[in-house]
């Protein structure tokens, strides 16, 4: 038996022609018929331009060369192949040192490893939020003594485990306790890693109030920059911060922006204080937002740090020391209140989205976090959404895995762009601090959080389990005081400016040191580093979610007598052609709390009666056509409100002309795809609760 020779062959793909992409594009227009390629395929997203197809030779896909992760303008990273990846973070809002300390321990034994604990702002001068701002800084840790300071630094391994202590305005007393407390517990301070920073302009676009005169802060940050420079070189000290904007309503593009503004604001006056540029730049980091936008996220990280490898190099820093540190905290901002557990599904895309993005370390959001103290529970959730990212998934095995993604790289570039322009106008306006003066960033940022809080309203954006998907069967999440609120420290806080001796001269951090080791309270410290008490007062830049309104709606028809009211649909005319105007509707309708069931169709006036006798409920629906109203709608609606004199009458299309007819008729509201639905709602309840 004889074996015929095996012939080795090679698959090519030479036997197919090459398709560019004006061949694809032309093919995808033929296929449009009439409709504009721009209009059908291209979306606008949060200002920028999604294609539906990127290849080599389309346009905006033919970015610069990509230069190596860890290079300037490190666009692809900071870290090269044999560094470790991004530090698993955890933000701690908690004011009492003993359980804070409890609350360390167990989660660094469990996977932590970096613990954010920002200040308390009563601590600051800082003026608090109103009791309608959802997304305001929850109080954080309260310094009042060394003692009670101890446990905590104790607890957070500080020798071998970085830290992320946001100071705000407090850099020089925070700093001394951080340092007292380490010699106490023979901690090395030039073992100290992380961030321990102040944070002054951030606090003033937030809060929109400084303590002091802002020259007297930025002296203070230069003053623990050159001690840090020396003590604790692995230690940055100067926080720029693009949560405020975030919270605010700001794009993505936008962030980057006025982060990249901060930064340069920062480096400028510290530098003019007598910093080296190198210095400067190695002591600052940047805290910003993950968002629900994915590929959004990932660009947003990559052009920071692209436009600040120019800007710190346009400040005289090296171009080896120009890279910048990002700490991505989860948003938020998106969060549902009314179906917490789909928080987790927008933490794990935020968390990927900051992982490819190359952010140092991040903050994965626990679902309840932004209305109450978070529990051993959702942190564990929090926690292991990082650790199953990276430990199984193996996200932090390769360095910028996204680089080379024509989509991704032009992505980048538009968000680059956008925040480049942003950055020049300020600049050319004076900078930031003059630009928070004078009002225009958050002008720019209120016309945006205008309309996409419409959006959200009328249902054109959509967000799972707060206008789509909702399970109004959940009990909502109800917002519970800070431990921060009750426990003991946190009531002791002063308010005011830094303390007693705050016309006392101008003392070295290690007086300062000295100080609190001898048992003097914080805010006697702080009074050490006060300037004039020229206090500044700008318009703080509103933070709250957009979900707000729309729960606030759903609560209110939940709250209805008897449970959530009925709404009943009828389809006026050719069901087929009402069919679109039934629909959204429904949905509208649905996803504010309300109870809807479909009725048989009114294909002429005389089966209203039949059809509406039987049906009673508080809201009755006549569903016309989805463009205009049909032939026999204003009878109908006269009809069916003799028939339901108890009901609130609306029709589900648009009235057009015969708008004043149909209100004559009864029908007292109409439904269309694009309607305010937060008004709409409120409108129909005042109705109902009128007619009780």
């Amino acid at each position: 038996m004889t074996t015929a020779p095996r012939v080795q062959s090679t698959l090519t793909l030479d036997e197919f022609s090459r398709t560019t992409y004006e061949a694809w594009k032309q093919a995808a227009s033929d296929t449009l018929k009439n409709a504009s390629f721009e209009q059908a395929l291209i979306q606008r997203v949060e200002g920028l331009r999604i294609a539906p197809l990127y290849a080599a030779d389309e346009p905006a896909s033919n970015a610069a060369p990509l230069s190596p992760p860890g290079c300037f303008p490190f666009v692809r990273g900071n870290r090269r192949d044999d560094q470790p990846s991004w530090r698993i973070g955890q933000l701690f809002r908690c004011a009492d040192p003993i359980l804070l300390a409890e609350m360390l321990k167990a989660d660094l034994d469990a996977g932590l490893e970096a613990a954010h604990l920002p200040l308390d702002p009563a601590q600051t001068g800082r003026v608090p939020f109103s009791d309608d701002d959802e997304l305001s800084a929850r109080p954080g840790i309260c310094l009042t003594s060394l003692a009670e300071f101890l446990p905590v630094v104790a607890a957070a391994r500080l020798s071998h485990v970085p830290v992320f202590m946001d100071l705000r305005c407090s850099g020089g007393a925070g700093l001394a306790f951080l340092c007292a407390a380490c010699d106490r517990l023979g901690v090395s301070r030039a073992s100290l890693r992380g961030v321990a920073g102040m944070s002054p302009l951030s606090q003033l676009a937030q809060a929109g109030r400084l303590p002091c005169a802002p020259e007297a802060l930025f002296g203070e940050l230069c003053a623990i920059t050159g001690f840090a420079h020396r003590e604790m070189p692995m230690l940055r000290t100067a926080i720029a911060s693009g949560l405020p904007f975030h919270n605010a309503g700001a794009t993505p593009a936008e962030e980057v922006g006025l982060v990249l503004a901060e930064c340069a604001e920062l480096l400028q006056r510290m530098t003019d204080g007598g910093i080296h540029p190198d210095v400067a730049v190695n002591s600052l980091c940047a805290t910003v937002s993950a968002g629900h936008h994915f590929f959004l996220e990932i660009a947003k990280l990559r052009a920071l740090r692209q436009l600040f490898a120019y800007v710190a190099t346009a400040c005289g820093a090296s171009p080896e020391h120009a890279a910048l540190e990002i700490h991505s905290l989860g948003s938020r901002r998106h969060q549902s209140r009314r179906n917490p557990h789909v928080n987790l599904l927008r933490a794990i895309t935020a968390t990927v989205s900051a992982a490819l993005g190359g952010a140092d370390s991040i903050h994965c959001a626990p679902f309840d976090e932004f209305c109450s103290d978070t529990d051993a529970f959702s942190r564990r959730l929090a926690r292991n959404v990082q650790l199953i990212a990276r430990e199984e998934c193996h996200l932090g095995d390769v360095c910028d895995p996204v680089g080379g993604s024509w989509y991704v790289e032009s992505l980048t570039e538009q968000v680059a762009e956008a925040a480049w322009t942003l950055f020049v106008q300020i600049e050319q306006e004076g900078g930031y601090l003059a630009a928070l003066r004078s009002g225009t960033i958050n002008d720019r940022l209120r016309t945006g959080e205008e309309q996409r809080q419409l959006a959200l309203s009328c249902r054109l954006q959509k967000l799972v389990g707060v206008n789509a998907y909702v399970n109004f069967d959940r009990t909502p999440l109800e917002v519970e005081p800070s431990m921060a609120s009750t426990s003991g420290p946190a009531t002791t806080c002063p308010t005011g400016c830094h303390g007693e001796i705050s016309g006392a001269d101008r003392t070295t951090l290690d007086d300062a040191i000295q100080l609190v080791r001898d048992g003097a309270t914080f805010d006697a410290v702080s009074g050490l580093f006060s300037g004039p008490q020229s206090i500044i007062e700008i318009a703080p830049l509103p933070a709250r979610r957009p979900a707000a309104a729309i729960e606030d709606a759903q609560d209110r028809v939940l709250a209805y007598p008897g449970g959530r009211p009925m709404a009943l649909l009828a389809c006026v005319g050719d069901a087929s052609d009402a069919q679109s105007a039934a629909r959204a509707a429904r949905e509208l309708l649905d996803a504010f709390g309300f109870i809807t069931r479909m009725l048989p169709a009114i294909t002429a006036v005389a089966d209203v009666e039949r059809v509406l006798r039987d049906g009673s409920a508080p809201v009755l629906v006549l569903c016309g056509l989805d463009k205009n109203c049909p032939d026999g709608m204003v009878e109908t609606a006269a009809i069916a409100s003799r028939l339901h004199p108890a009901s609130v009458v609306c029709m589900a299309g648009r009235p057009g002309e015969r708008e004043e007819a149909l209100r004559a008729a009864g029908v007292r509201d109409f439904i269309f795809r694009g309607v305010d639905g937060v008004a709409l709602v409120h409108r129909l309840m005042d109705a109902l609760e009128g007619r009780q």
